[in-house]
């Protein structure tokens, strides 16, 4: 989807229930990664995620370089926003000031990615938002489960632009993820049923 057709400074996501403060403690204790800190990975080939809370929010922390620098950056995946969201908090971290666009080139993941600032209105504004334009440049798998146990979730990065119909076996749950392409359009199809 071309970037001038999605109104990223519309788009809004209900996240009341995750602030900055709970990014620094709990999901940076239970990612076993201390968020915004400095790091020398620049690139991840896959990385495990976790589902926080009441609300089931899928989180992963991932790299980040912008200038010289290169920062843990956790990040609500979320397949309803095309593209990614980046907070104020960690431009101010990086000592970046945006331009009037409010839209950045970063490297996410060792990727050339264009993000976007929240929206000053939305619900969202102390968090960041990997959209679902980066997991397909990125022919990302990405798995989510939830068994009786507990819920996880996992993500490959291929880096691939072209994303193959793969059909992952879950116990109880199957996930389909195709890709649909003709003259000029493509779309990404995911299905999800449960096995009796």
């Amino acid at each position: 989807m071309p970037e001038d057709n999605y109104p990223s400074n519309m788009y809004d996501l209900l996240l009341i229930d995750l602030s900055s403060k709970a990014l620094h403690q709990e999901v940076s204790e239970m990612l076993n990664v201390t968020y915004l800190a400095e790091t020398t990975q620049k690139e991840l080939k896959e990385v495990k995620a976790i589902v926080y809370g009441p609300n089931y929010r899928v989180i992963v922390s991932l790299p980040v370089k912008i200038g010289r620098r290169t920062r843990n950056v956790f990040f609500i995946v979320d397949t309803g926003s095309p593209v990614t969201y980046i907070c104020e908090e960690v431009y101010e971290k990086f000592k970046v000031t945006l331009p009037d666009s409010k839209s950045y080139h970063i490297l996410l993941n060792n990727h050339l990615t264009i993000t976007h600032l929240p929206p000053s209105k939305s619900h969202f504004t102390e968090n960041n938002v990997l959209g679902v334009e980066f997991l397909k440049s990125t022919g990302a798998d990405f798995i989510l489960k939830f068994s009786e146990e507990r819920e996880s979730a996992f993500i490959r990065f291929n880096n691939k632009y072209e994303v193959q119909s793969q059909q992952q076996s879950i116990p109880k749950h199957i996930f389909q993820l195709e890709e649909i392409s003709w003259p000029g359009k493509s779309y990404l199809t995911f299905s999800y049923r449960f096995n009796n």
